[in-house]
């Protein structure tokens, strides 16, 4: 898995077909949070990556399934933190060593800015037209979608509610280095390359 969760690849995909947080960081994303967060994600993305190979988070992945837009906002990294707390509490002492090894104090709060940091980043990469489709939504279009499609555009509703201030939280570097992770070049155009070539 990379830690980023299957489904996220899905939902990206859905994303682009369709249209062509937590706790202590309530107050706003920061500089320092963001940075921190791009710098562990590698560790991470490494360790969950072994973990999926292995079959461990299987269930975790399947449960997760949908979950990525809660109450309005992405919870990609919350919610199956959250699962593998209560469901894997060995897999997630790991990562709440390996997050208090690289200043993010928490594999709870790695996930609440990881929210934040992702949403900041696919909601500066956001196509202005994409806003111009929801707009032209009605409820009963909605209805009409399949489920997968109907997630793509809460994702995009909720893309358009970042703060600004969480968007200006993100350096040209932490914005390079979620590139090098997504495979992101540009604005969103295809899905990214998060779980192997």
């Amino acid at each position: 898995m990379k830690l980023l969760p299957k489904w996220f690849a899905t939902i990206i995909a859905a994303f682009v077909g369709v249209a062509a947080t937590a706790g202590a960081h309530a107050q706003g994303l920061t500089s320092k949070d963001a940075s921190a967060f791009a710098k562990c994600l590698p560790a991470f993305q490494e360790k969950g990556e072994a973990m999926d190979k292995a079959g461990t988070l299987d269930a975790i992945n399947a449960e997760s399934q949908g979950m990525m837009i809660v109450d309005g906002k992405m919870k990609m990294f919350s919610v199956p933190m959250a699962r593998m707390k209560s469901q894997l509490p060995g897999a997630y002492g790991e990562f709440n060593a390996m997050a208090k090894g690289c200043g993010m104090g928490s594999a709870a709060n790695f996930a609440a800015v990881g929210d934040r940091v992702f949403a900041a980043y696919m909601a500066s990469k956001m196509p202005a037209e994409m806003t111009a489709q929801i707009a032209a939504l009605t409820p009963d279009m909605m209805a009409m979608m399949p489920p997968a499609a109907q997630q793509a555009f809460a994702l995009i509703e909720a893309l358009e509610n970042v703060p600004d201030t969480d968007k200006a939280a993100l350096t040209p570097e932490t914005v390079k280095a979620l590139d090098d992770v997504t495979g992101f070049d540009g604005e969103f155009e295809q899905a990214p390359s998060l779980f192997g070539k």
